[in-house]
Order: structure tokens, then sequence, then C-alpha cells
């Protein structure tokens, strides 16, 4: 996804360097406790709590304040989250090595590091020292309570350290112990704050302001800041005095630079997910993932690259072998039991109890992370999620949404993750990854083609899964939100003016012409054809370069020597088809012009456009004018004596209607429209309504075939069909909401009329009421 570069840094050397941010917080600290409070502030003026979104002070001198801690202690009884806590110490022995006055850093630990954890640490470089058992912490720190002493405890895992055992009082009767000048500093990294266990002995250290709370995720840093303004305001006053509200809450992503990522090459199908983390169904929704996984199957098990389930009990999925591109697969990798339903056997595969160098080499491999979050699970809200930190460390992008992104803040860039709108479920979002087509989706929940959730669904299949390394590191956002910015300016500018405002846009970014055109519906283009003298229509589907092809001649206006145009086979069906159109058209529209154009797909199907286009041009000022223009893309696969439809209908209408009369008209001619408002260019506007917009609907459907002429009589009615329905919706809908309002807002009797009516039935029904 990500990759080096000697111009830019990667996403994960990023937050790896980001996080050197936080450590002189830690280290450089004022003498006086009463006074660090007073310089806290002004510290965090100069470096946010956002640790990753400023560089550390260059020079020595900008550091204010003299560096007062010189021997560090990072500890924790807990046997995992080895990663979290020793990529800080990694980030210690860097700070204090490159200080003049120096430091170390000590790890108090279980007796070794499980899982294979410490060919990490010695690959990585991330601790020189020797590691000491947890429970030597104690003596550690009562042994020298004067200069040279631990004078900075970080605990690896609060929730745990401080939950039980004789951690909690023996650190704060050592605390006590010292004297002023020696007194240590606590450091709690924490993951999840409904984890409160813990949390009474919060108020013992900041009471002795002494205490700093460093979450894993700025969300949770938000949830600390959140609870303890509450506390402090606190109707306890032991609570509500110890100065909650002082507590410093800063942030620390234990991101790891690990070498050595798989390559994978560009041309990939999307293949191989993972899911990350527990195997509890209250934090992770497997049920509704495989529920989902297993519904598109049924319907379509070739797309995921498997063959039909079969008949036979506990029956699975089988790869199709005979495909080209490799089967999807699912992953889950993490700890816990898990029961998978016997049809995905051979498609979701659990890898637990991995060491931690076989899962950084498995994650790797991966082609993309799915969260998979419960809804109502606090990864949200509360708690902090590995599965980010781990994706970003072995630069795996992560299928998220908008609310994931504002969450975890360090992963909010698009060279890091794929976005998919919220209705789209992430089978359905895998999905259109590995097919490149989001129509499956838009047509099943019948969202319309024209929505804020359509066009988040192509801008994820726009932007994709794959990261090119210039893409990456450059072009990929930047194109992102150029092309998103002008599709969002489009639809906020009237209908009417399309083809000015498209050549205005193209104008200014021409770089993305490609891009704008083949998104924007624009009205059809009437052109003549030179050697048959019939009229065609023009769109982005006939279009090679600035040349047109027509349908008729199958020639290029202008000429084109090396234009692209269908194969014998099919410009035979072309030619068919639009002799079929054009009776169509003539017994629809009785009038107009029509246009059908075909070409090959790679996968064997063919695709098509049906065109037809009908203007009604006014004789006389104040008679209506308008356009109707319709474009209906369909693609074909043949399924042995079936084939499969897929149908995406487009209608732009514009519509001018006006009151008026001859003689106004021959009134403007003989005033000569001196300065009047009159005449053609300024028409007295007397209840002219213009109407115009677009309208987008999908179908999919499946049709027998007896020979080719088939496809001509299934992509007919299908379009017959979805015509009618869509008149129906414009009759009826948008019409009918036209002629709501404006009766709503101006009334069409007299009013002075209406008001007699009124007093009237005020008055039978009074004189009524007396009887």
């Amino acid at each position: 996804m990500i990759s080096s570069s000697s111009q830019m840094l990667s996403r994960r050397q990023f937050i790896v360097t980001g996080c050197l941010i936080f450590i002189p917080f830690l280290i450089w600290q004022l003498v006086a406790l009463n006074e660090q409070f007073s310089l806290s502030g002004a510290f965090k003026s100069v470096w946010p709590s956002t640790i990753c979104s400023v560089d550390p002070p260059s020079d020595k001198e900008n550091l204010v304040v003299p560096q007062k801690r010189h021997r560090v202690a990072v500890a924790s009884t807990f046997g995992f989250h080895f990663d979290v806590y020793m990529s800080l110490v990694w980030t210690l022995e860097r700070v204090m090595g490159r200080s003049s006055t120096g430091g170390v850093v000590e790890v108090y630990a279980p007796d070794e590091f499980g899982f294979d954890f410490q060919t990490i640490v010695d690959t990585l470089g991330l601790y020189h020292g020797q590691n000491r058992r947890s429970d030597e912490l104690i003596e550690a720190i009562n042994s020298n309570m004067g200069d040279g002493g631990i004078d900075l405890v970080v605990l690896g895992t609060c929730e745990v350290d401080l939950r039980g055992g004789p951690w909690p009082e023996e650190l704060l009767a050592a605390w006590d112990a010292r004297d002023a000048a020696h007194k240590f500093q606590l450091v709690c990294i924490v993951h999840n704050i409904r984890d409160d266990g813990w949390q009474r002995w919060i108020t013992e250290w900041s009471q002795r302001s002494a205490i700093r709370i460093l979450p894993i995720s700025e969300h949770v840093a938000a949830a600390f800041k959140r609870s303890f303004l509450i506390s402090a305001d606190s109707s306890n006053a032991t609570i509500r005095s110890a100065g909650y509200e002082y507590i410093p809450v800063d942030v620390h992503v234990p991101v790891l630079d690990i070498p050595g990522v798989a390559h994978r090459s560009p041309p990939r199908i999307l293949s191989d997910a993972v899911i990350q983390g527990s195997f509890s169904t209250d934090r992770r929704d497997y049920v509704e993932i495989f529920s989902e996984l297993k519904e598109s199957l049924e319907r379509d098990p070739t797309v995921w690259g498997y063959l039909p389930l079969g008949t036979e009990e506990d029956a699975s999925y089988v790869v199709d072998t005979t495909l080209p591109d490799p089967p999807f697969r699912l992953f889950l990798v993490g700890s816990g039991w898990l029961e998978i339903p016997h049809e995905l056997k051979n498609m979701v595969l659990i890898r637990d109890g991995l060491s931690y160098p076989d899962f950084y080499k498995l994650m790797s491999q991966m082609d993309i992370c799915v969260p998979a979050f419960s809804g109502d699970h606090g990864y949200y809200e509360d708690q902090a999620s590995s599965t980010f930190a781990m994706a970003v460390e072995c630069d795996v992008p992560l299928l998220v949404t908008e609310r994931i992104r504002r969450t975890y803040t360090y992963i909010d860039d698009d060279r890091a993750v794929v976005t998919r709108p919220a209705a789209m479920r992430e089978i359905e979002a895998l999905r259109a990854l590995r097919t490149g087509d989001s129509w499956y989706f838009l047509n099943r929940v019948g969202i319309p083609m024209d929505s804020p959730t359509a066009h988040a669904a192509s801008t994820l299949l726009r932007l994709g899964w794959k990261r090119s390394e210039e893409e990456s590191l450059q072009h990929l956002p930047i194109m992102g939100d150029l092309v998103d910015s002008m599709l969002d300016l489009m639809r906020r500018l009237p209908p009417t003016r399309t083809e000015e405002n498209v050549t205005a846009l193209i104008g200014i970014c021409p770089e993305y012409a490609d891009d704008l055109l083949g998104s924007v519906d624009q009205p059809l283009k009437l052109r003549t054809d030179r050697a048959t003298g019939k009229e065609y229509l023009a769109c982005d589907y006939n279009r090679d370069g600035e040349s047109y092809r027509s349908p008729w001649s199958n020639e290029y206006d202008p000429p084109l020597d090396d234009g692209t145009i269908p194969t014998p086979k099919l410009r035979k069906l072309e030619i068919a088809a639009n002799e079929a159109f054009d009776t169509y058209r003539e017994m629809y529209y009785e009038g107009g012009a029509s246009s059908v154009y075909l070409w090959d797909l790679d996968d064997g199907g063919f695709a098509g456009v049906v065109l037809l286009k009908k203007t009604m041009t006014p004789t006389a000022a104040y008679e209506p004018s308008g356009s109707w223009d319709s474009i209906h893309v369909f693609e074909t696969v043949e399924r042995g004596r079936q084939a499969h439809y897929k149908l995406t209908s487009t209608i732009m209408l514009q519509l001018v209607t006006r009151r008026g009369s001859d003689s106004e008209t021959d009134a403007e001619k003989g005033n000569g429209n001196n300065g009047s408002k009159s005449g053609a260019a300024g028409w007295k506007r007397d209840g002219e309504v213009s109407l115009s917009g677009s309208m987008t609907r999908q179908t999919e459907q499946d049709w027998p075939i007896l020979d080719s002429s088939s496809h001509i009589t299934n992509t007919g009615k299908m379009i017959e069909e979805m015509e009618i329905k869509m008149r129906g919706l414009l009759q009826e809908v948008y019409f009918g909401k036209t002629r709501d309002i404006v009766y709503d807002l101006r009334s069409v009797e007299d009013l002075a009329n209406e008001r007699r009516q009124r007093e009237l039935q005020k008055e039978l029904v009074g004189r009524l009421g007396k009887r």
C-alpha cells in the first residue's frame, strides 16, 4: 500500500516519527511539581495532545525546561501488549540517547515475552538493556530514593497493572517515602476507559499531582478528558478536590516500523482479506459478516471464485479452479473460539496462536483489513482497537467508514484507508472492490444513482484498494479531492447549463477531463452521418478522442484511422439493434432520434448503450420548449442458454413552460423591442416555469436466449419497462410535488372570491350550530 521514498515518508514512517513528539513531556519536567502544571499548559500550546501532528523542537535551546527524568522504568504484569509498551521503550531510548545529559530505560516485565516477541525486539532494536522481572520493580524503586533513582514509572497496561495485586499500594507507599525533590511521576498507558476496576487509584495519584494518562488512541484520550471534567465537578468533596481537571492526558500510537513488507504486484484482484482481533462476537460482528457472505455466495458464487453449493448435507463452497483469478479468502487472525458455518469452511480461515514474526508476515500478505466492529461496542467511543496500528505497521489498507476515520484520526488518510459509505456493508464493499462494480449493492438496496451514497460508492471504486507508490505518496489524495469537489459542484449547479459547466471545469483541470466526462451525464448531441445523411446521437460512449462514431456507417467524424469499432459479429448485432430501436422510438416518441452502440467486454460478454432524444422547439415565444434524453447502458453475460443483464437508465429532462399570447408577441415585433422587457431575449416571463434535472435507476434480470437476436428482444423489454416506470415517477413524484408546492405558494383562484367563500362557509356553520 505505502512504501518508503526518499522524497516523502510513508504513512507508517510518518506515525512512527510523530510518536517521538510526546516523549519530551515525560523526560523534561520542572523541578517543582506546583510549577509543572503552570508550564504544562505552555507546553500544550507548543505540542498539542495529538502527538502525530507537529514536529518536536530541533534545537536544545527551544526546550524551556531542564531535563528532570533520567531513569525511566517501563513495567507491566500483563502477559500481552508487549508491542504497545515496547514501542514506547524504543522511542524513549532514542530520545534519551540524543540528550546531552543522557538517561537509561529499564524494562520490568514477565519472565519472557510471549509469542516470540523477543525476536521482534532484537530485529528492530527496540531495547538494548536486560529485561527484569516485574516483581523486581518496587525493590528497584525503593533501593535508591535519591539522585540516580527511578524518576519515571510507565505502566504498560494500567487496566491490569493497577487493578489488583501489591503494585497499587506499594507504588503509592514508595512515592510517599521519598522527599519532595525526588518524587517520581506515574504514567498510565490505557486502552479502554470502560475497564474501570483500577480507576479508583487515579484519585490518590491526582491528589499528589503525580499521574499522567497515556491512551493509545485520540478518541480514548477524549473520553478520559470528558470523564475527568465530570469528576472534577463531583458532589464527593474528596474527588472534587483531587484536581481531576488538571490531569495531563496525551496520546501515544504504538506503531512499529516493521521491515520486510510483502511485495504485492499491481495487477491483482482483491482476494485476501483479514479480520484481526478477538474472536468475541460482542466485539466484532462475525455473525453478520458470515450471514452476508453466505447470501452473496448464494446469489453468485463465481464472483468470489467458487462453484455453486453442493446438495449434500453440510456442503461447503468449493474453489472454481477453471477461473483465471484466485478465489476470495477471509482470514481471521486473533484469539478465542469461533464457529465457522460449514458453507464457508473453505473460504474463512482461522489463524490463532501465531508468533509475532508469523503474525506480521501473514498480515503483510493481506490485500485489505476489515475492522468488522460490532455497532454497539465501545471501539468508537471508549476503547482503542489494535487493528489499526497493526494494519499501519504492515502497510495493509483498512476498509473503513467516515465514522472510523474520525475516531482513529491517525489513519485519516486516503493512502492508508479505503472508505466505504456506511450504507454499504463490509461484504458488499469487498464484492464491489473485487468486481469493480457497485451496481449490485445499489440495486439491491434501492439507492438512486444520483444520491450521495451512490457517489460515495463510485468514489470507493475510483480510488480502489490498490495503491501504487506514486499514488500513495502524492497524487491519490489530490486526485480524489479534486474530482469529488468537481462532482459535488456539478450537483449544485443548474442542470440546464451542464455542458457549459463541464466545459468550464475541464478548462480549469484538463488532466481530469476523462474522470469528469465519465461521471457526469450530459444532454445528447445530434449529429449527421456524412456518408448516409442520417442523424445519430453522440455521447461519451461513441467518442474516441475528439471524434464520434456513427452507428449507421460505422465511421468516425472527424475521420479517425485507429478508432475503436466493434467486431464483425457484434457490428451485425449493432445494426439490427439500431433498426429495432428506431422503430421503438417512432412508436413511443413519434419523432426524435435514436442510436445504439455496442462494445466487447474483457470477460467475454458485451455491453452497449441505447440513446433516445426528443426535443420540443417552440414556434412562438409563449410556447413551451424542452428536451428528453434517455441513456440506457447495459451489460450482458451469457450463461448457457440464459443471459444475465445489468441495466442502468438515466433520463435527463428539460422543460420550460410560459404563459403569454400571440398579441403580445406581435406587439413585441411592432415596437422593435426598444428598451422594453419584451422580445425574444427580454420576454415578459409571466408564469414561466423551468423544470430540469436527471434521474437514474438500475435493474438486473436473467432472460433466455435462442440466438444473438434474443439480446435485442431482452434488452428492449427491460428498457421499455424501465422507461414506463421512470415516466410514471416523473409524472407522479416530480411533477406532482412541483404542482403541490406551486399551489401552496400561489393561489390559482381569485383571493377575494376565496375569502367570500370562507366567510359564507363560516356563516352557514354558525347558523347550523344554532339549530
